[in-house]
């Protein structure tokens, strides 16, 4: 995949003061941060943004798409040498750097892990031009694929029960990209959105308690995303924000993230700014915006665990 880096403007006016303590339920926040050109790392931070810090145990110049594990003692991620989202590893380690495990470091692009709700399974891409999804148990082995044989699949999620989870699939020919929905023993299958070009979802993007999807609908071609919210009780959508890049760079400046918080109400979108791509706190009311990370920074890909 190819995108456009990210353009310098702001979409909208936003607020830059400091959470309140009853507006940010509790948990940890993991996401990746632009710290110098070609080079990301993951972060963690506390959901009113204080208490950043590096994770440790990372070794690659570019680190992506971090998620927790659900009892919050295991990060996984992304990892490679550069930009292109080519010979990408899927990194797993305990949360203070220990016991790093690569999976499938062989394959060409190994990656966009989520744990299941339960713990017990892992999903993620791997493979070469185009990856497929794959299960396997919580720490990555006994991998099994889910997507259909002339199809690829990409950015899983899991839904509450942790039998079923949805993905991005991708088509050998054309760039249209369905939301399917699948049970994990891979029966069931059924499409939540069609794709009016390229729809995805990051491992938080699913509300915990099942009911809304927070998606980014790619235009590859116009170089623009926007976010939606998909309510999958009622069948309706409705518009988050939009944003616009510029310069080809890499696929992270298009796939920049959004998930919702523990509570099912409150969500984290990045947004490109006029002072960098920013994480924002969205309140419960949806109008209510401020920024978690500093200004000046690129920092995306946001992971709101337990």
């Amino acid at each position: 995949m190819r995108a456009a880096s990210l353009a310098a403007l702001a979409m909208l006016a936003v607020a830059a003061l400091p959470l309140a303590a009853d507006d940010a339920p509790a948990g940890r926040i993991v996401y990746t941060r632009k710290v110098e050109d070609k080079k990301y790392l993951v972060h963690e931070m506390k959901p009113d943004g204080t208490g950043d810090r590096v994770m440790p145990g990372q070794t690659m110049s570019v680190n992506v798409l971090p998620v927790l594990s659900p009892d919050g003692k295991k990060l996984a991620y992304m990892a490679g040498m550069s930009t292109n989202f080519e010979d990408f590893k899927l990194i797993i380690q305990n949360v203070d750097g220990s016991g790093q495990k690569t999976i499938n470091g062989d394959a060409k692009m190994t990656g966009t892990p989520a744990w299941s709700p339960d713990g017990k399974h892992l999903a993620f891409v791997t493979g070469e031009d185009v990856p497929s999804l794959y299960v396997a148990d919580a720490e990555g082995e006994n991998m099994r694929r889910l997507s259909p044989e002339g199809s690829g699949g990409a950015f899983p999620f899991w839904f509450p029960d942790s039998k079923s989870l949805g993905y991005t699939r991708i088509m050998r020919k054309g760039e249209k990209m369905d939301l399917i929905k699948v049970n994990v023993d891979g029966s069931g299958e059924e499409t939540l959105a069609p794709g009016d070009g390229i729809l995805a979802a990051t491992a938080g993007g699913l509300s915990p308690d099942g009911k809304r999807l927070v998606v980014m609908s790619i235009a590859f071609q116009a170089m623009t995303g926007s976010f939606k919210v998909l309510d999958l009780e009622n069948k309706g959508e409705s518009f988050l924000d939009q944003y616009k890049a510029a310069q080809t760079s890499g696929p992270m400046d298009l796939f920049i993230g959004a998930c919702w918080g523990p509570d099912s109400k409150q969500m984290l979108l990045a947004l490109p700014t006029d002072k960098g791509v920013g994480i924002f706190h969205i309140a419960a009311d949806g109008q209510k915006r401020t920024r978690l990370t500093p200004e000046g920074v690129d920092c995306l890909m946001p992971f709101w665990g337990k």
